[in-house]
């Protein structure tokens, strides 16, 4: 009876002309705290171009169909409606893509043209939780996880790349976070980071240390540094200092 659901269901697939679908054979639970979701890689239903900006370069690079792409979550409720490929965390429309060993978890959102990939070596799965990743971004090799209630955002032409952030992040325009880690004390589970304009950060340890986030703007970039505090980088409440 379950290989006559999945055989039907590929079917409705092919007739609804999707950029991907959700493979149920891969669907797994999982647990966090009290709340129980559940994932599944995705496949992709025909050929189509991601565009992946790093560094000032510009590639595009097909997605043949029948690629196997990442693990998503989605919504176990709907496994057996035609919605099912609709209601998860990453969107049919635009060119928006994950690639294989990243996983987005509940509370994750990826659409438009936003790019999610892994080629790091050796291979070691990467993980956004409650995180939306929007327009032309790019997090690549990064782990992004927000549990403070809240959800972080990567807008626009931001680049996250190589980096780990356990707090609340917001990036908008061209901001860069790259080679950084991004961590709030336990006692303070509400601060974060946030970047606009141009503002980039290489190689630097953050530490928020209040609700208010420490704030990267404008044309400032900060490379090999410890920043401590909260509010912008070039005001009182922040300690600027080199990485030890």
């Amino acid at each position: 009876m379950l290989q006559t659901f999945l055989e039907s269901t590929e079917t409705k697939i092919e007739e609804r002309n999707k950029k991907f679908h959700y493979d149920r054979n891969t669907l797994k639970m999982h647990k966090i705290g009290k709340k129980v979701y559940w994932s599944c890689e995705i496949v992709a239903d025909k050929d189509f171009e991601v565009e992946l900006n790093i560094n000032g370069i510009s590639n595009k690079n097909l997605i043949p169909k029948n690629s196997r792409g990442g693990r998503v979550w989605v919504d176990f409720k709907k496994i057996a409606t035609d919605d099912f490929d609709f209601c998860g965390g990453l969107s049919q429309e635009g060119n928006c893509w994950v690639g294989p060993n990243c996983f987005i978890g509940f509370g994750s959102f990826v659409n438009r043209d936003a790019i999610v990939i892994n080629k790091s070596s050796p291979v070691k799965e990467i993980y956004l939780i409650n995180v939306k990743v929007s327009d032309r971004a790019v997090v690549s090799e990064s782990n992004i996880i927000c549990l403070n209630g809240k959800t972080s955002a990567i807008i626009n032409d931001c680049q996250v790349v190589k980096s780990t952030v356990y707090a609340n992040l917001n990036m908008r325009d061209q901001a860069k976070l790259r080679h950084t880690i991004v961590k709030i004390n336990p006692q303070n589970a509400v601060g974060g980071l946030s970047m606009q304009e141009e503002g980039i950060l290489y190689n630097c340890i953050i530490n928020p240390t209040a609700e208010e986030h420490i704030s990267v703007c404008g044309k400032s970039c900060h490379s090999n540094k410890t920043i401590t505090g909260f509010g912008a980088t070039h005001g009182s409440n922040v300690t600027v200092e080199r990485v030890k």
